[in-house]
């Protein structure tokens, strides 16, 4: 669990595949709902990058997912 925008929100982690080509890799995303929108919302970010270590990308990438707003004041 964490917030996002000041929200309660649920931290989702995996391994993501592709059935038909050889592609996979890590993945991160949030899901929360905005009372104020009245909205759920679910930020995904995806890692492709074969041979290259993913952790430093993951804690990057979820820096990123958590400057989500629902751009509502």
């Amino acid at each position: 669990e964490g917030t996002i925008d000041g929200q309660p929100a649920i931290h989702i982690r995996g391994i993501w595949a592709h059935q038909k080509e050889a592609k996979g890799g890590a993945f991160t995303g949030y899901a929360l709902y905005d009372p104020q929108t009245e909205r759920l919302f679910y930020i995904d970010g995806q890692i492709f990058a074969p041979g290259m270590k993913k952790l430093v990308y993951l804690r990057q990438l979820d820096i990123v997912l958590k400057t989500f707003t629902a751009g509502v004041e």
